[in-house]
């Protein structure tokens, strides 16, 4: 699906106000969207709009959102060498990459741009 294509739909969907959800528990909300969009479920790691994975998240819910995995299909770099580059050392002196991203840069400079 293309950007184009997929801002057409959303605004179609939007349209149509408040939609109960296709199927209970967390993964309800992206099921729901991607049902309606035409994306047929699947667990592969590509992302789904034009190199974009698709996410989705219930409003009024204070729960964070992974927008990065280690596949290594999806990165454009090697994992690896992210969490040497962004990543800092836990409690325990492990090297991980665990940010919480805004618009705004975070304590490693790091921000969302959309």
């Amino acid at each position: 699906m293309t950007i184009k294509e997929f801002v057409v739909k959303f605004k179609q969907i939007k349209k149509m106000g408040f939609i109960p959800t296709k199927r209970n528990g967390a993964t309800g909300i992206g099921y729901t969207l991607e049902t309606l969009l035409g994306i047929a479920e699947n667990n592969v790691a590509h992302p789904d709009i034009e190199g974009a994975e698709l996410k989705a998240h219930r409003s009024k819910v204070n729960s964070l959102i992974t927008l990065f995995t280690f596949n290594n299909k999806a990165w454009k770099m090697p994992p690896l060498e992210a969490v040497k580059k962004y990543g800092s050392l836990d409690k325990d002196g492990r090297q991980g990459l665990y940010y919480t991203m805004s618009l705004k840069p975070n304590s490693a400079g790091l921000f969302l741009d959309i």
